[in-house]
């Protein structure tokens, strides 16, 4: 799942990347809310990897995203910085100018990381809950035992489970509540002991300008670049938009070691007590479950 947004607090839409390599691993047309996910402009792609059973972004995963939205801001995934993905920027989006997250900063300065995609994360997880407590109902209401309760197994069924979840999460993200999340995680990755940070208040802010006026008189090379390919001299002109490979940070999750992580269920967390613990910020939102963990009996 590639998330992305901007200081000012929007959320652009979700890329949803699946491992294959041809439409057959993708929702189907049929998938609950895919029309919605479609009008919203949500992509869906197979990550067609070298690796098998490879879901993280690859060259034509990146290439597909960069037809539809301006990347300026990503962090240090393999595929961003091959010279392939690089080429490619330069030779055919000339307007669009990269500016990498350093090296081990992914934990610091990458909103996504820093509390997006633990908030989007438990949104789909609630979702996802709602989705087994909806099957479980229609089978109990037409009489079977719970011990014979059956849940889907099939991944192009519960593929197609995941589109849903998706939309309503991206909607969410559309309220002013949601906003309001989007700008704390780009105002949380801040430079320590220091006021700068990537909020929209403080890369508009007359410092962040004199600073960056006072920058790009001593790097020459970049102040022309700018300025040779978008025509201003003001980087705080250039449209910021984070992009993250997956959102975990570069200590937290190599792909070779996917699947390594634990799977505590905690779906029936309120997720206001997410977003306190995640973003440090107080708001009393609804959940996206109303149920909570089930135990079956019978």
């Amino acid at each position: 799942m590639m998330l992305s947004s901007t200081p000012a607090g929007d959320f652009l839409p979700v890329q949803a990347v699946w491992a294959g390599k041809t439409g057959g691993s993708l929702p189907t047309k049929n998938a609950e809310k895919m029309q919605e996910a479609v009008d919203r402009g949500f992509i869906f792609s197979s990550a067609k990897s070298e690796k098998k059973n490879s879901h993280f972004s690859t060259f034509f995963t990146m290439k597909h995203w960069v037809e539809d939205l301006m990347i300026a801001y990503i962090d240090l995934y393999a595929v961003h910085i091959g010279e392939e993905f690089r080429t490619l920027i330069f030779k055919d989006f000339p307007f669009i100018i990269l500016i990498f997250v350093p090296g081990g900063c992914t934990g610091l300065f990458q909103p996504a990381d820093m509390g997006l995609q633990r908030v989007a994360k438990h949104i789909l997880k609630q979702d996802s809950l709602d989705y087994l407590v909806e099957i479980f109902k229609t089978q109990t209401e037409k009489g079977v035992a719970p011990r014979d309760i059956k849940f889907p197994s099939s991944l192009p069924i519960l593929r197609d489970a995941t589109v849903r979840g998706l939309v309503k999460m991206y909607d969410f993200f559309q309220t002013p509540d949601g906003r309001k999340i989007v700008q704390q995680a780009w105002q949380k990755c801040e430079v320590p002991g220091t006021n700068w940070n990537l909020s929209a208040e403080c890369l508009h802010g007359k410092d962040y300008e004199k600073a960056l006026r006072h920058f790009l008189r001593e790097d020459t090379t970049l102040a022309t670049e700018i300025a040779n390919r978008c025509g201003a001299t003001h980087l705080n002109k250039v449209l910021m938009v984070s992009a993250d490979s997956g959102g975990e940070s570069e200590t937290a999750l190599r792909e070779e070691d996917q699947g390594n992580f634990e799977t505590e269920d905690d779906s029936d967390v309120a997720l206001k007590t997410v977003l306190d613990d995640a973003l440090g910020i107080k708001l009393d939102v609804d959940n996206f479950s109303q149920h909570g963990p089930i135990t079956v009996r019978g």
